[in-house]
């Protein structure tokens, strides 16, 4: 008889034990260095849900959080501007177990509980056929893969292209690296709020190791050309910006070169600005996606006081 109870005892410890937990956290409470080891380690991890991205860019979001930070997801308690929602491509659900149907819809639930703001950009990673019943906004940025060597990954360059390479850099250009974050800005002609937020990470990411430029001057006088900035995160390259004084060439080769230092390595580059311009370089086209969020918690309230209007 105590067998069969303790028996009975240990599995109702089992189910409790091996019940997911998952919770609204305030932005207070979240444990920083727990949130940036579930997003660095996390299938899906990306640069953009690191805490001190996520800081420069919104300065303050809320959570969803899984037991001990196995799967996080920021949430924004209030509204985004179009600045601040084009620095955050694609967020969560981050986890470093399975995203499957019930951790999405469960995750996704407390997200329409209880972020104020009416929209979210999902995760890349998580397939259309969990999201069918949402409204979506869609945009495209460029992908390539850049595992292969060089030679190979030239191949597939469009002819405008290799035409633009062959003619060379003009005589005045020299190709630079860490330009100072303030030129870079200065020259993109950013709103004040993207300005701040743009040098918040740059240096951020500077200080970390994992931001770096590519540009041109003119040298004449030291003028700037052309920069890109990436940051390098999760075996990824992602474009932050990219300008460019003059026309394409100088755009050409700095991208060029872009490729073939990283070629060979098991890298993506990822990129926003121009479309363009990197589909001439082999880049594919790739969807990326903000779900609304604040319709389906109105058709959850309606559903819950039995409103068929």
């Amino acid at each position: 008889m105590i067998s069969l109870v303790n028996n009975r005892v240990a599995i109702v410890i089992h189910i409790l034990y091996n019940v997911i937990m998952y919770r609204y956290v305030k932005f207070d409470d979240i444990e920083k260095d727990k949130w940036n080891g579930c997003v660095h380690y996390a299938h899906n991890g990306n640069v953009y849900g690191y805490y001190w991205y996520l800081k420069a860019a919104i300065k303050e979001w809320d959570a969803i959080v899984e037991d001990d930070y196995e799967s996080v997801m920021p949430i924004f308690n209030r509204a985004l501007s179009t600045e601040e929602y084009n620095l955050l491509p694609s967020l969560g659900p981050y986890s470093v177990n399975v995203l499957n149907k019930t951790r999405i819809e469960s995750m996704l639930e407390l997200c329409i509980e209880n972020q104020i703001a009416s929209w979210y950009p999902i995760s890349t990673a998580i397939g259309n056929r969990y999201l069918s019943g949402y409204e979506k906004k869609t945009s495209m940025r460029s992908i390539v893969h850049v595992g292969k060597g060089y030679d190979s990954l030239a191949s597939a360059y469009s002819e405008a292209a290799k035409s633009s390479l062959s003619e060379g850099a003009p005589e005045f250009m020299k190709l630079v690296s860490g330009i100072k974050p303030e030129r870079g800005v200065d020259a993109m002609r950013f709103s004040p709020y993207t300005q701040n937020a743009m040098l918040r990470i740059m240096y951020n990411a500077m200080h970390r190791g994992i931001g770096f430029s590519t540009g041109a001057v003119d040298s004449r006088d030291e003028r700037l050309l052309a920069l890109s900035f990436y940051l390098v995160s999760h075996n990824s390259f992602y474009e932050l910006f990219s300008f460019e004084k003059t026309p394409r060439p100088l755009q050409n080769i700095l991208l060029d070169l872009m490729i073939r230092n990283h070629a060979g390595k098991p890298m993506k580059i990822l990129m926003y600005s121009d479309p363009e311009l990197s589909k001439g370089f082999g880049f594919e086209e790739e969807l990326y996606s903000s779900i609304c969020i604040h319709k389906n918690w109105k058709n959850k309230l309606k559903k819950k006081l039995k409103l068929t209007y």
